[in-house]
């Protein structure tokens, strides 16, 4: 995706039952919403269940079949 999904983290930040993952462009930090750092792994019982994969390169060459096999 190109979006982080934001509002869903901030939502399971910290609930342990929940497992998020968001595989997104980051850019660094400079794409919207600028959410999404692979350090952002949850906070209290929720530590752990929050995995950003962040991309930066852009679409040149696009993300493909390869890149998201490696992630999962």
């Amino acid at each position: 995706d190109i979006h982080h999904g934001n509002g869903t983290q901030q939502a399971f930040y910290n609930d342990p039952n929940v497992l998020y993952i968001s595989l997104h462009r980051y850019d660094d930090g400079n794409f919207f919403p600028g959410s999404g750092a692979p350090e952002e792994v949850g906070s209290g019982a929720g530590v752990g269940f929050n995995v950003n994969i962040a991309w930066t390169g852009g679409v040149d060459p696009p993300m493909g079949d390869v890149e998201y096999l490696t992630a999962f």
